[in-house]
């Protein structure tokens, strides 16, 4: 018996379908976020999976409204060990190098325990905290997220907080994302 949010596939034992957004073999997310008011950022994230096992290349750009002002750069590639046990819920725990550039660059390791909750196929909250780590700096990176997916392609929207130190910028996010 199929059930409206199952995939027949699904029902015959095979838990990832193509286009799940979920434990990908590829996944393109390309994300805007108007941080603080003064703040805009920007990010390409690919996920390149098999199984459990992924490899994360993500680009972060952060800078401030208005021509001359300051800009900061975040290059982080990971390995992803990801875990699904059901379709409504995945865990990755991912550990890679951080290069975060902008008046100096600084190099880092780099934690990361992202969260994905789907209660029906079409929708799915995630958070993604990651935990950059370098040299005596730690740059926390944290995002909250609803996502409306369609096979191959989701949109989300949510809210995000980045600190180091005693800084912090927060605010909205928005994106698209390819699966498959």
């Amino acid at each position: 018996m199929v059930l409206d949010d199952e995939d027949p596939e699904a029902v015959r034992g095979n838990s990832r379908i193509d286009g799940d957004p979920d434990l990908p073999e590829f996944r393109l997310d390309l994300q805007g976020a108007g941080l603080d008011p003064s703040v805009r950022g920007s990010q390409l994230r690919f996920q390149f999976g098999f199984g459990p096992i992924a490899l994360q290349p993500d680009w972060l750009d952060l800078s401030e409204r208005g021509p001359g002002l300051p800009k900061l750069d975040r290059f982080t590639i990971q390995g992803l060990f990801r875990v699904s046990p059901s379709r409504k819920i995945e865990v990755d725990i991912g550990t890679g190098a951080t290069v975060l550039g902008g008046d100096r660059t600084a190099v880092g390791w780099t934690l990361s325990f992202p969260v994905s909750l789907s209660p029906t196929r079409w929708c799915a909250l995630r958070w993604t905290p990651v935990v950059s780590f370098l040299g005596g700096d730690v740059l926390s990176d944290e995002e909250l997220s609803l996502w409306w997916t369609h096979r191959y392609l989701s949109a989300f929207a949510g809210w995000r907080w980045i600190s180091a130190g005693d800084a912090q910028i927060d605010g909205p996010t928005v994106g698209i994302s390819l699966s498959y």
